[in-house]
């Protein structure tokens, strides 16, 4: 089935709210690139149509190792679609469930690798700044450098992070 300018391949899952298929992007000159294909289900109404735009708008800004990139937000025959890097490999939720039925638990080196990527990319997502409108983190957390804590209110970037401007004593 061919969508746009995207060839469906087959079938990569299905969640709530959108089926997501690998495809194949063409373009010009014999471009070609594997993507994730994600298409919200059928008569989903509004709400999953504002949620889809969403979701879109948002992805679509964020660029992190751990997070996958938005290549294209388009329509066809009226349904919204969202083109997304494809990553091969095998997936975590079936690693996790064979896990889990042979009794042989994720190594510990692997889920900690997981777990702080996972942290990291939460982070990311959580604190950047909008580059269109410059507005900060939601609730004005303060932002850090990577690698580095975030400055305190009221504290003096040029310090450092381990020193805090004391007054003197009389």
């Amino acid at each position: 089935k061919t969508l746009l300018h995207y060839t469906i391949t087959r079938a990569l899952g299905s969640g709530g709210m959108a089926e997501v298929y690998l495809a194949i992007a063409q373009g010009p000159a014999g471009f070609k690139r594997l993507v994730a294909l994600k298409r919200p289900k059928n008569n989903q109404g509004e709400e999953l149509r504002l949620r889809f735009e969403h979701e879109a708008r948002l992805s679509g800004v964020l660029t992190h190792s751990s997070i996958i990139h938005i290549y294209d937000f388009s329509v066809f025959e009226e349904e919204y679609q969202l083109a997304m890097e494809y990553v091969e490999g095998r997936d975590l939720g079936a690693i996790l469930a064979r896990s889990r039925t042979t009794s042989r638990p994720l190594p510990v080196q692997c889920a900690l690798y997981i777990a702080i990527e996972v942290c990291q990319a939460l982070d990311y997502a959580h604190n950047r700044r909008d580059p269109a409108t410059g507005s900060g983190p939601p609730g004005g957390r303060p932002r850090a450098a990577p690698g580095r804590p975030p400055q305190a209110p009221g504290r003096d970037a040029r310090q450092g992070p381990a020193r805090q401007r004391r007054g003197r004593r009389r």
